[in-house]
């Protein structure tokens, strides 16, 4: 991954405080795959989708990302993957719920509680 500019940079410098976060208090990284997205797979077996946000829509868009993101990904042993987006801000009621139908666990706030860089 490259920044192309400051606010990029800023972005993947978040993505990068919250996988060492999760790693350092929730389970060990154990694998990082940019396929869309970023997928960290974590000594637990949870997928980590980690997505600096101020607040998080529903869109076609969307949709279409998180479609293919799941379709896509192949735990090692072919088990059912268990996704967790934590974003730093929060997501809509729609968005919550259509993350939640796709077995997805949201966390919000995350900055707060790992106390991220300014």
């Amino acid at each position: 991954m490259r920044a192309h500019d400051e606010d990029s940079a800023n972005f993947m410098q978040s993505m990068a405080e919250i996988l060492a976060a999760y790693h350092q208090t929730v389970s060990p990284i154990q694998e990082i795959k940019t396929p869309l997205i970023i997928l960290a797979r974590a000594a637990n077996g949870t997928v980590l989708i980690p997505f600096p946000l101020d607040y998080g829509v529903w869109t076609m868009r969307a949709q279409r990302i998180v479609k293919n993101t799941l379709a896509g990904y192949k735990t090692p042993g072919g088990t059912p993957a268990k996704f967790e987006f934590w974003v730093t801000g929060a997501v809509s009621p729609l968005a919550r719920k259509q993350l939640e139908a796709q077995g997805i666990k949201v966390t919000e706030h995350v900055d707060r509680r790992i106390g991220m860089m300014d």
